[in-house]
């Protein structure tokens, strides 16, 4: 996205790193973001004018977007109730692979 384009945009983002991250054309999305800026992030991804997006598994029931990849850091989360991390189940794991009905490659 050529840097005019998206000049009005990052002044509507409020997540400071968030308006860092999208002026290099990388997007971040997580469930502490506003939901503004969480819509901004969406909107750009599916329109191809940012082509990367790091997001955390909250977004793996959500939109299903055009991603041609999805890398998979981790399959663990931590789990406050029961004081430690434990396997994501594997309906989750598939559900991530949502992105464009992306292949999915594990990490970490």
């Amino acid at each position: 996205m050529p840097p005019h384009a998206l000049a009005p945009l990052l002044d509507r983002v409020k997540d400071q790193a968030l308006r860092h991250t999208l002026a290099f054309g990388v997007g971040i999305h997580h469930a502490g973001l506003a939901e503004s800026d969480r819509a901004i992030v969406e909107q750009l991804f599916c329109d191809q004018s940012i082509l990367v997006l790091v997001c955390t598994s909250t977004l793996a029931w959500g939109v299903n977007f055009p991603a041609h990849l999805v890398v998979v850091k981790g399959t663990e989360f931590y789990d406050g109730k029961l004081k430690k991390y434990v396997d994501f189940p594997v309906t989750d794991v598939l559900q991530a692979r949502r992105g464009g009905r992306a292949r999915v490659t594990r990490r970490g």
